[in-house]
């Protein structure tokens, strides 16, 4: 849930090292951020996969270092909506958890 916070206020390089924001619309704290991380689709695969991000170095000065950050839209994209590596990574860690859930109590639950 403290990722949903993510829906307001933008990415300053200056501050961070990252540039962007996390949705479009970043004055309002909704569930727009969940929405835009994920895929459509109406299999668990097809929602978790995240819709065609591509990664890119954002170059920085001294003494912040260079950064890696998720853009929406592919290469050479204008769409200022990015994530970083935590929000990426929750979609698949989620994804794993639930399967690694679902064989644990198949385990318990097997007669011997």
């Amino acid at each position: 849930a403290i990722l949903g916070a993510h829906s307001l206020g933008e990415l300053s390089q200056a501050n961070s090292g990252f540039t962007g924001q996390w949705v479009r619309r970043n004055d309002v704290l909704d569930n727009v951020y969940y929405a835009e991380i994920v895929g459509a689709g109406d299999t668990l695969d097809e929602q978790l996969a995240a819709p065609n991000w591509t990664v890119e170095q954002v170059l920085n000065n001294a003494p912040i270092p260079d950064r890696f950050q998720w853009r929406r839209g592919g290469a050479g994209s204008t769409d200022e909506r990015v994530f970083l590596n935590a929000d990426i990574v929750s979609i698949y860690v989620g994804k794993y958890i639930m399967y690694i859930f679902l064989a644990y109590l198949l385990m318990t639950l097997s007669i011997p």
